[in-house]
């Protein structure tokens, strides 16, 4: 029994430590974007920001989350 409760007691305080770290992640991403209107190709990093909806609504604009690649319109969010 005694056993048993330090196994709980382990798992407990791993839970509350994993808790804490995954509270602290970041959702951004570096997204690229175009300074030339001629070209499509994105080039230029924008960070803190994402394209994935959870933060403020910034914009919507030409980005692409792979830097020299075509870019297409987005909306992007500002990261938390």
């Amino acid at each position: 029994m005694k056993r048993a409760k330090f196994m709980l007691a382990a798992i407990a305080v791993l839970a509350v430590a994993g808790g804490v770290f995954a509270s602290k992640g970041r959702i951004t991403d570096v997204v690229f974007t175009k300074t030339n209107p001629a070209t499509n190709i994105c080039d230029v990093p924008l960070t803190s920001y994402t394209t994935q909806p959870g933060g403020a609504f910034y914009r919507t604009t030409y980005v692409t989350l792979e830097q020299g690649a075509v870019c297409t319109t987005h909306p992007i969010y500002r990261g938390l």
